[in-house]
């Protein structure tokens, strides 16, 4: 990510920018790690005791089922180079082959 901000953005001493970008590539980072888990088998599996259930809810982008991704990018674009693209890269889990 950090080859793709525009390097007057990273040489600022405003604090407040900074900030911005370090949330902005944190979501990024953080999205994809939610990402990952949920493409582990029974990483968002819900439980019930008794009466009560809990499931998760059905992520509508199985490549950024918590939208931190997409919220990190938006946050990061107007700090962008012109021709930079950050690419999400989605590969569906392959299931092993029951016996």
């Amino acid at each position: 990510m950090r080859y793709a901000i525009e390097p007057s953005y990273l040489n600022t001493t405003d604090p407040d920018l900074l900030a911005t970008l370090n949330l902005g590539a944190l979501e990024i980072v953080a999205g994809e790690m939610a990402a990952a888990f949920y493409r582990e088998l029974g990483m968002w599996a819900g439980f019930r005791i008794g009466w009560l259930q809990v499931l998760p809810p059905a992520p509508r982008d199985p490549a950024d089922p918590t939208g931190l991704k997409a919220q990190g990018y938006a946050r990061l674009k107007p700090f962008l180079k012109r021709n930079a693209q950050l690419l999400f890269i989605y590969r569906p889990r392959e299931e092993e082959p029951q016996p």
